[in-house]
């Protein structure tokens, strides 16, 4: 049964818009109902532990900012869908058979996405139009920006720059496993074009953070006696592989760069304008939000925010004069570690960043440090605290780096 729960928890990270409707305002995803399953079942066989000491401490810590502070009821039912999405990093499973499971739950997922976002993408460079695009096109075409001539792919997600996010986290996820370089090279090869082919900018931001970090620490890093060095040759077949694609691609490819920096330039008009109302300007400017409500309310603030789930209507109230584009307006903030500090202030902050440290805590250095940064940079591009997506990441690859740095030390 446990293996059944992770295979069905790894495919369905691909689609949490698939849910149980409870009202008209909240849906129950499915993958956090197999994350449920998964913890009860493995917690009922293991017992209690210390993922279980250090979930409870993230949200005693969370929940002790507005307990004295704010009526129970502004904050249970958002505590409660924190918890119910990190329930499945209280027990990592160790047995092959388990995170064999769990791995080709995440791999069936990734390719159901992938070819879900290449016909949302080929639907729409069809030049004629055809009963499947009649059928399927609504759903599967939903209006997300145009990128090099079609609308952004979403597949399983509610937006792009989400899907994106799933990517980066499969592209670092192939870092970790214990397969030959060149199957890992394959599919990091097929996810880094996904990503750019997704037409996130932050997606692009994110897997350009994690491999900077990577490269950091391959520089750093002592080489080992048993350790031998990548073959010359096959450097330079990948390199000549890349100028092949590079000169056969070299117009769409010059388009998709043109399309980037053009958002970029948008995003440094906002920064120039304090523009608040684009999706990059508000991610670009969450930290204001911060230091202005610091700023209003002095040492209570900067230690405990708003106290947990009630940071909303202060936002509204501070920027309420903005537009309702605007995610600061509508009292939303699209960056984690914003809303964990905005909410909980530094006491909160801090749980929330003992708590990722200590899930990569058995990795090497090299694979711990790029892991964490991958995840800050996640943080800076999505902001959604209570959603499983997060989560759901951070323990797919807690769970194979922690098996990672358990080869590495054996």
């Amino acid at each position: 049964m446990e293996r059944i729960l992770l295979f069905l928890l790894g495919f369905s990270m691909a689609f949490p818009v698939v849910g149980v409707p409870l009202n008209e305002q909240y849906t129950l995803p499915v993958v956090a109902i197999f994350g449920l399953g998964w913890a009860v079942s493995a917690s009922s066989r293991q017992g209690l532990g210390a993922g279980h000491a250090w979930a409870a401490f993230l949200l005693v810590t969370f929940a002790a900012t507005s307990v004295f502070r704010h009526s129970i009821l502004s904050y249970a039912l958002s505590l409660g869908a924190l918890t119910l999405a990190i329930l499945p990093l209280t027990v990592q499973p160790r047995q092959r058979d388990h995170t064999d499971a769990l791995l080709m739950g995440v791999r069936f997922g990734l390719v159901l996405t992938l070819a879900i976002a290449s016909i949302q993408i080929f639907l729409q460079l069809l030049p004629g139009r055809l009963p499947l695009q009649d059928m399927l096109g609504e759903h599967l075409t939903k209006p997300q920006g145009d990128f090099l001539g079609y609308n952004r792919p979403a597949a399983g997600f509610a937006e792009p720059s989400h899907l994106a996010i799933y990517l980066c986290a499969c592209f670092a996820l192939q870092d970790l496993l214990p397969e030959s370089p060149a199957h890992r090279s394959r599919w990091k090869g097929v996810l880094a074009l996904a990503i750019f082919l997704s037409g996130s900018l932050s997606g692009v931001a994110i897997l350009l953070t994690y491999l900077a970090a990577r490269l950091l620490g391959m520089l750093f890093k002592r080489p080992t006696e048993n350790q031998s060095p990548r073959p010359v040759g096959a450097w330079l077949a990948a390199a000549a592989v890349t100028a092949v694609l590079v000169m056969v691609f070299r117009d769409s490819l010059a388009e998709a760069i043109q399309s980037y920096l053009e958002r970029i330039l948008v995003a440094q008009e906002d920064i120039a304008l304090d523009n608040l109302l684009s999706s990059e300007g508000s991610r670009l400017f969450a930290y204001l939000a911060l230091i202005d409500f610091w700023d209003a309310s002095g040492l209570a603030g900067l230690l405990f925010g708003t106290g947990y789930g009630n940071y909303r209507d202060t936002l509204a109230q501070m920027y309420g004069n903005l537009s309702d584009i605007s995610s600061f307006g509508r009292g939303d903030i699209d960056n984690m570690l914003v809303a964990v500090l905005l909410s909980t202030g530094l006491l909160g902050g801090a749980a929330y960043l003992a708590y990722t440290v200590r899930q990569f805590s058995v990795l090497g250095a090299q694979a711990k440090v790029s892991l964490l940064v991958l995840m800050l940079a996640i943080n800076f591009s999505y902001g959604f605290l209570i959603a499983p997506l997060y989560w759901n990441l951070m323990f797919v690859l807690s769970t194979f780096g922690a098996l990672a740095g358990e080869t590495e030390g054996a």
